[in-house]
């Protein structure tokens, strides 16, 4: 993909997305991506503009506590932005084309209101 042009690529694979993110460093500093699951940074600390962790393992522990204190969910649990312990995003200030701040303004605001409902990202 970065060969054909692309700019910027989002691996989706863990650990796989090493390769990516290798791939996005070996393309050049105007080449961006995300470190997704882990933190990868140091591999392309000009080409990771941000670090997105969903650790589901937190909430299940959340889950397990609040079900061994009494409170047992009453339907599927859903993790989301809402879930500020398992769903984490942070912007890396060093990258080459880092994230404006008008811009990351703009993404909390969105996702202000999604954790609100105001915005629906699926149907239910």
């Amino acid at each position: 993909m970065m060969s054909q042009g692309a700019d910027f690529v989002v691996p989706n694979a863990n650990a796989a997305g090493l390769g990516v993110i290798q791939a996005t460093q070996e393309s050049g500093a105007q080449s961006g991506t995300f470190s997704v699951y882990s933190d990868y940074t140091e591999v392309a600390p000009k080409n990771i503009l941000g670090t997105f962790i969903a650790d589901y393992g937190q909430g299940i522990v959340r889950i397990v506590s609040d079900i061994r204190d009494g409170t047992v969910p009453q339907s599927n649990v859903d993790f989301g932005l809402k879930d500020k312990d398992v769903i984490k995003f942070t912007f890396n200030d060093e990258a080459a084309r880092s994230i404006p701040q008008d811009l990351r303004k703009h993404l909390e605001e969105v996702s202000a209101k999604i954790v609100a409902g105001e915005i629906q990202t699926r149907a239910k």
